[in-house]
């Protein structure tokens, strides 16, 4: 996958493929900072689950908007102290895409339903992706429009294309 996909050539599986690499990613520790806020999210997991203010003040902040809108598209659910986290370590719309669906990677993969902070670091044991990998794995799932009649109209970024999940979103 070190070329872009052909537009003609997406499979059901194609993301699936995609999560492999992602899975490989080279990693960071946690900064002092986001390491002190997955603490705290893992000690309030409860408290943030019941807080009724909690939805209405993280739909307000633009990547809480981001992660609640896309992550309606996936068949798992994140508890608000997993929201939070994820909040704290996406940095761009990208980014947002690419956790996402390798987190439907892991609960397809784990039969997880529903992912706590803990099951966060779980999914992410040794840290997150470095900046300099988030960016390769963004362009390795970039597509290549030259097969289409009007790509003028067309989304180069197979992350967007519902139907290349299909072998990962059952749980």
């Amino acid at each position: 996958m070190s070329e872009r996909i052909k537009y003609k050539d997406m499979a059901s599986d194609s993301v699936e493929n995609w999560c492999k690499l992602f899975a490989s990613a080279e990693t960071r520790v946690l900064t002092e900072q986001e390491s002190d806020l997955v603490l705290k999210c893992l000690m309030l997991e409860d408290e943030l689950a019941s807080d009724p203010a909690f939805d209405k003040e993280f739909t307000q902040m633009f990547i809480g908007a981001v992660i609640t809108k896309r992550l309606k598209a996936f068949t798992y659910k994140l508890t608000n102290a997993a929201k939070a986290v994820l909040a704290d370590w996406v940095k761009s719309l990208g980014e947002n895409t690419m956790y996402l669906a390798y987190i439907q990677y892991y609960c397809h993969n784990n039969k997880v339903t529903k992912v706590t902070a803990k099951e966060l670091c779980e999914i992410f044991p040794d840290g997150i992706p470095t900046q300099s990998e988030l960016q390769r794995l963004w362009d390795l799932q970039k597509l290549n429009l030259s097969d289409c009649n009007d790509a003028s109209f067309m989304i180069d970024n197979l992350l967007d294309y519902k139907h290349v999940y299909e072998s990962i979103m059952s749980i």
